[in-house]
């Protein structure tokens, strides 16, 4: 094949993936069908009849590089939807799943209730006082302290976190 992605398929098989999965819980359900999949192509090359033409792909194709997607940080501008799904497909320990860039700190944030906490946190922390945020250091969820980090206001408008950049 020439072009990456655009064999033609010889065996395929489906698996539910349930709207609370994660990257690792789908890893883990894939070992299996993968199994599966490789004893079945295997055995037809080795067979008497050997392999089949295959059927050509249907729909669009994805493919993401081996890199993380927006670096592994919450965007500001995302919706609650955008933000939970993202805490979701990046949660593969143990590796580093999703962040919020705090004052230039990357805090990593296991579940959408963490940075629920975290945001609510760091908004009563900032309109109390400008100066760095001590009352946001515990969010539980976050693997990192929050401890001496200065985080701007929200602006009233303004619906997620907004890090200080200097």
């Amino acid at each position: 094949v020439e072009e990456f992605d655009a064999g033609l398929l010889l065996h395929q098989e489906r698996i539910p993936v349930a709207p609370d999965d994660t990257s690792f819980s789908v890893y883990r359900k894939l070992l299996p069908v993968t199994g599966r999949c490789a004893q079945r192509v295997f055995a037809l090359y080795f067979g008497e009849s050997g392999l089949p033409a295959g059927d050509e792909q249907t729909g669009e194709s994805s493919y993401h590089f081996r890199m993380l997607p927006f670096d592994g940080l919450i965007q500001p501008e995302w919706t609650d939807s955008q933000v939970e799904r993202f805490i979701r497909a990046m949660h593969f320990p143990p590796f580093e799943g999703a962040a919020l860039l705090i004052d230039g700190k990357r805090v990593e944030v296991e579940s959408m209730e963490a940075f629920r906490r975290l945001k609510k946190q760091t908004s009563e922390a900032t309109a109390e006082s400008p100066v760095p945020v001590a009352a946001a250091a515990a969010a539980p969820g976050c693997k990192r302290s929050l401890e001496g980090v200065g985080v701007e206001p929200l602006a009233k408008s303004q619906k997620h976190i907004t890090a200080r950049s200097e």
